[in-house]
Formats: C-alpha cells, structure tokens, sequence
C-alpha cells in the first residue's frame, strides 16, 4: 500500500515537473516571438525614416538643380 502510494506521487511529482518545463519552454517561445516582432518593427521605422530622408534629399536636390539652371 505505502509502495502504491509513494509510486502515485512519484508520477505527480513527475508530472508536475514536466507541466513547470513545458511552462518555463512556452515562456521562453512568447519571449523570441515578442523580441523578433520588435526588432522587426525597429528595422520597419528606421527603413521608413531611411526612406523619409532619401525622399527629402531628392526633393532638396531637384531644387537645387533647377535654381542652378535658372
């Protein structure tokens, strides 16, 4: 009976143990998937702003061109 028993939460502890990991590796997953969608939001706005610029500079340029030829 004690044999029984000590067997029984033997398997809870177990079980407990994997449920904590499984946890602790779904934790872990969200975590990556969170940093990866910010770094590629980061990258999405710094290329916006890079674009922004290029746009600015083209415009500012063409301007310039046609001040010189007048």
């Amino acid at each position: 009976m004690a044999e029984a028993q000590e067997k029984d939460e033997e398997k809870q502890r177990a079980k407990e143990h994997i449920g904590f990991l499984s946890q602790q590796a779904n934790e872990k997953l969200e975590k990556s998937k969170k940093q990866f969608r910010d770094e590629n939001e980061a990258s999405l706005h710094a290329q916006a702003l890079l674009d922004q610029q290029e746009k600015n500079f083209y415009s500012y340029a063409e301007r310039c061109i046609g001040e010189w030829q007048a």
